[in-house]
């Protein structure tokens, strides 16, 4: 009798508490759920735009760099035998070691010939190239051996090329009274008289030296 009576006692002490639990959930005021706005998620082609206007936004903010120009040309004039007159050329200014190479081939040269002449019996050569680089007798004959008749010369291996044209050929006069004349173009080598034994470097007048004197005067 007592244990039917403990078992009604612990079912009406179980059955107040879900009671009490039931009241207590029912009086709780209902919250409602927040609900968060709808943001849109970013995608590929709503990112291109934007990534575009930002690279455009820093592109136009650095500082715009001027194109380097091609530098123009400029060829400095020079001897050419395709210059037809003194008046198409500008005066032309020898560089120091070709100049001085003139005036070294000017001195031997013509040194030369006052020895050809000393050993000719006073007369110069006729024939400038042929009897100034072989072996030649008192008259002026030449022969490519030496002997007893043929014992001058030669007095040089071969004509120089004129430092100034780049030319080795020899304008030769045999008239006494034939001044010389400057050179129309750059085509020629040098100017000789073979009656006075003059030798120049045959030039037009524009050709200097680095003291603006017209070579073809030295």
């Amino acid at each position: 009798m007592s244990r039917s009576i403990l078992f009604v006692a612990g079912g009406s002490v179980f059955a107040a508490l879900v009671a009490l639990i039931l009241v207590v959930a029912i009086s709780r005021p209902h919250r409602p759920t927040r609900l968060l706005p709808n943001v849109a998620q970013p995608t590929a082609e709503n990112e291109a735009p934007a990534d575009a206007a930002a690279k455009e936004s820093a592109t136009s903010k650095l500082p715009s760099v001027p194109r380097p120009r091609a530098p123009r040309s400029r060829t400095p004039p020079q001897p050419s035998g395709s210059l037809e007159t003194t008046e198409a050329l500008i005066p032309i200014r020898m560089e120091s070691t070709a100049a001085s190479s003139l005036f070294s081939d000017l001195r031997c040269i013509r040194s030369q010939l006052q020895l050809y002449a000393a050993q000719h019996e006073g007369r110069f050569p006729t024939h400038f190239e042929l009897q100034m680089t072989r072996y030649t007798d008192i008259a002026g004959n030449t022969s490519d051996a030496y002997s007893n008749q043929f014992r001058f010369g030669p007095y040089m291996m071969a004509v120089p090329v004129n430092p100034a044209t780049g030319v080795a050929t020899v304008t030769q006069t045999d008239d006494p009274q034939e001044a010389y004349a400057p050179a129309a173009d750059m085509s020629r080598g040098w100017w000789y008289n073979s009656a006075t034994g003059e030798f120049r470097c045959h030039t037009p007048n524009p050709v200097l030296t680095q003291r603006d004197t017209p070579v073809n005067s030295l």
